[in-house]
């Protein structure tokens, strides 16, 4: 009766799974790209980016500014004047102060530094939306293995599914033989471990399942306990060729790309580092008032009002060798920039040439558990023929249905490592977000 109990348990619970909403991998990846906290994280870093590269960042535009200051003192005063001028003397005397100006400052020429600072922040700019697609990119890899993963064990249940119901159906058998003495008890005994065996398998692979769920809905930064199915059946891509790969990923792969904005930015650098040799010219201007109020003194009251303006040199002639030990390090550091790049499409090369061998070697996996499955499949069916009419043991059935299983299992895995490196392709070649 418990083992009923349990069966149909095991039983709705499928059913329930099967009754769920389906899951494309597109919608998983829209999902994604609309919730996913990281990813709203790495956008925001190219608004920042964007706000930065400015004209006013790079010191292309003057400075305005409006000043103005009021004073009153109170002080005990003695003033004694030459000539025949009379000593002043008064406690509390009070004076007050106040000016208010706008004041401008130019830079006129400082050896095209600001130009260069410019140009560095709008690469810097085009490299931060590099960096986050990389980081989009890595993002969508994980949702996509998080959606196959889900797909795999999606597949893993039905096949222990189908598995259950065998053992089921044999114990069934077994028992009703075992009743009216047409079998051993030994014969029973084992059709009921068999039974629990695969009930367990049957509840740990839900279990996993589900938990992959979970995990599949973080990275699409949706509700923890957002229920559905993913799509189990997958169509193999077996015809990607290495020559078009190749020429896609020189012109779009992310970590190339990023490594010809480092050399970018630092040759911009060592532009600036340079322009130090050169004069700084910068103008300023000033338009302000200015009045004070003293009650002893020989100025009682003074204000002024009015206009000026200025031109100024800046030449440094020398600041200990720390302009030459810029300019050497920001040479330096091109050579890096330069050193960075080739180790890049090197580590480019090497990767889509192991990503393919992965993916070709999955391929042929792939159609060698195919064949495998087909000799599994027969293997069972005549052995079920065979028990059916009591000419193979209970030991003989019990393999040929762990064969059958297993050939199925091990079919549905390779499969899914063939669509996670076909991703893996694609990452590489820079074409993932398409």
């Amino acid at each position: 009766m418990k083992h009923n109990i349990l069966f149909i348990f095991l039983l709705f619970g499928a059913l329930s799974i099967n009754a769920q909403e389906i899951l494309t991998l597109e919608q998983a990846v829209e999902k994604t790209l609309n919730n996913n906290l990281n990813i709203k994280v790495f956008r925001n870093n190219i608004a920042v980016a964007e706000n930065n590269s400015n004209m006013g960042n790079a010191g292309m535009l003057p400075n305005v500014t409006l000043n103005g200051a009021t004073n009153y003192s109170s002080n005990n005063t003695k003033l004694e004047f030459a000539g025949n001028i009379a000593p002043v003397e008064q406690n509390g005397a009070q004076s007050t102060s106040n000016n208010l100006s706008v004041n401008l400052n130019y830079t006129l020429f400082d050896g095209l530094a600001m130009f260069y600072n410019y140009d560095i922040l709008k690469a810097s700019k085009s490299q931060t939306e590099i960096q986050t697609r990389l980081n989009i990119e890595n993002t969508l890899l994980q949702v996509i293995a998080g959606y196959y993963e889900m797909a795999r064990l999606q597949n893993q249940m039905k096949i222990g599914k189908e598995a259950l119901a065998i053992s089921k159906e044999r114990y069934r058998r077994a028992k009703t033989y075992n009743e009216f003495g047409g079998s051993s008890k030994i014969e029973f005994l084992s059709a009921e471990v068999d039974l629990n065996t695969d009930s367990s398998a049957f509840l740990n692979a839900e279990l996993a399942w589900v938990n992959s769920r979970r995990n599949l809905n973080f990275l699409m930064g949706v509700e923890n306990d957002l229920m559905y199915k993913v799509e189990e059946d997958v169509t193999l891509n077996k015809d990607l060729e290495i020559e078009n790969l190749f020429d896609k990923a020189k012109q779009n792969n992310a970590g190339v790309m990023n490594a010809e904005y480092n050399i970018l930015i630092s040759e911009k650098q060592l532009k600036t580092t340079k322009s130090t040799l050169l004069p700084a010219i910068a103008a300023n201007a000033s338009y302000g008032y200015s009045g004070s109020n003293n009650e002893v003194g020989i100025v009682l009251s003074n204000q002024n009002t009015g206009f000026n303006a200025g031109l100024s040199l800046t030449y440094p002639l020398f600041r200990g060798g720390v302009q030459s030990t810029q300019r050497q390090n920001a040479q330096i550091q091109l050579e890096n920039a330069t050193l960075q790049k080739e180790l890049a499409e090197k580590q480019l090369v090497r990767d889509l040439n192991n990503a393919f061998s992965t993916y070709q070697n999955a391929i042929r996996v792939v159609e060698l558990n195919e064949k495998n499955l087909v000799t599994a499949k027969l293997n069972f069916n005549r052995t079920k023929e065979l028990y059916d009419l009591g000419k193979v043991t209970n030991t003989q059935f019990r393999q040929a249905q762990l064969n059958f299983a297993r050939t199925k299992s091990t079919l549905v895995n390779s499969s899914f490592q063939v669509k996670l490196a076909e991703a893996d392709l694609i990452r590489i070649s820079g074409s993932l977000l398409e």
